[in-house]
């Protein structure tokens, strides 16, 4: 069994009842390879067998003196026309935490073994979840506290084998042998039926391991862009020219940078992709409360924020509009900065250009467009934020930067 922490540290061993973690406990327990220990157990309360698991984990505890924290999942938590695994599990893991905080645990230890491993590889293979992550299970991951995986080398086999020899109490899930689950049916359809077609486990496993270097080889290349997404300003030139997987990298790095609590899928990222060879000039998509733009350079990623629509200035002084700061140092009349509007024109020596054009030129882009300062003097346009302005002689006395 694999061990990766310290006799002194205080271990946590979640405990379902079933044969994996029933044995998990057992060599941990006998190896008294720690400072405290442990047992959390979850009842989801979904089956009649779970009173019974529970009552059989406490007398393992009982009868060893290990302290065990129980925690049932009140009735009617789960929605019974959806699948219960994902929302189970977040709840499994909120109570270990909250559990490690309480009892100041350093190490939580799961039953995964070399089984659930490769059952892992094939979800995520098949269900395409291997792009922003590693297919393999980590056999540690976290911080305060620790999750860690002994029995990851484990087979399944080896386990019943070592419950049968050490009389190691377990009672079986049935649920887990119901095909209408995604992993059940990869378990017991495909995985299960391997052997009797030659195929070998150890190949999905240099897989996992072929795809753990690609993506370390990406990470590398996609470092180079590691100060631009820092920036906020990822040029599109440059980006079009690498490799797919590169370009997949520093797109989700991009977003990750400010979105955090919302999942992104490949599918979004690949359409980000399209569009970014395309000849298409602007795009947006909107990702939370946040909202990645394409445009003529760059991609960059912006908060969502109301917009400034107008106002009204009439005395100087320093003012914000949008993105925008403008300095008025001495005011003849009344000024009016406002958005743009459909017609607007400014006249310069005779010639009336139009503000939607003047944008075009400069290649604003257009989730930029409705943001500029359109200065306005006596009813007419005399400037176009920083682009252009005329020889009205209010200009003379007004400065408009753009904030970066």
């Amino acid at each position: 069994m694999e061990r990766f922490w310290d006799e002194n540290d205080t271990i946590a061993i979640a405990v379902s009842g079933g044969v994996d973690s029933m044995v998990l406990l057992d060599k941990i327990r006998i190896s008294r390879s720690y400072e405290q220990l442990y047992v959390l157990h979850v009842n989801h309360q979904l089956r009649t067998e779970s009173i019974e698991e529970e009552r059989m984990v406490q007398r393992y505890c009982e009868q060893h003196s290990i302290e065990c924290i129980f925690y049932r999942i009140p009735e009617g938590t789960f929605d019974g026309k959806r699948s219960i695994q994902e929302p189970a599990r977040k709840i499994r893991y909120d109570f270990f935490r909250r559990a490690a905080e309480e009892k100041a645990i350093d190490w939580i230890l799961t039953a995964h073994h070399y089984d659930d491993q490769i059952e892992t590889i094939m979800f995520r293979l098949l269900t395409n979840r291997f792009t922003f992550q590693s297919p393999r299970m980590h056999i540690v991951q976290g911080d305060k506290p620790c999750f860690g995986k002994p029995l990851i080398h484990y087979t399944k086999d080896a386990l019943y084998e070592y419950a049968a020899k050490h009389h190691v109490p377990y009672m079986e899930d049935v649920s887990n042998h119901e095909v209408k689950y995604t992993r059940n049916y990869i378990r017991h359809e495909i995985i299960d039926h391997m052997e009797h077609a030659n195929l070998s486990k150890e190949n999905i496993m240099h897989v996992a391991e072929y795809i753990d270097d690609a993506q370390s080889l990406v990470a590398q290349v996609a470092e180079r862009y590691e100060a631009e997404v820092e920036q906020n300003m990822v040029s599109r030139q440059c980006l079009m020219r690498e490799n797919k997987l590169v370009q997949q990298y520093v797109i989700k790095a991009l977003i990750h940078k400010v979105v955090i609590n919302e999942t992104i899928s490949i599918r979004q990222i690949d359409e980000i992709i399209r569009v970014l060879k395309s000849d298409t000039t602007h795009a947006s998509y909107v990702f939370g409360k946040h909202v990645l733009y394409i445009t003529y350079e760059a991609l960059t990623i912006k908060a969502i924020t109301p917009i400034t629509e107008a106002i009204h200035i009439t005395s100087p002084g320093k003012y914000k509009f949008n993105d925008y700061i403008i300095k008025v140092n001495t005011l003849k009349s009344d000024i009016i900065i406002r958005s743009r509007q459909s017609g607007d024109t400014l006249l310069i020596d005779g010639h009336r250009q139009k503000v939607s054009r003047i944008m075009k030129d400069n290649k604003v882009p257009k989730h930029e467009r409705q943001m500029m300062p359109i200065v306005l003097c006596e009813g007419a346009i005399i400037a176009v934020g920083n682009l252009k302005s005329n020889n009205h002689l209010m200009n003379q006395y007004i400065t408009i930067l753009k904030e970066y």
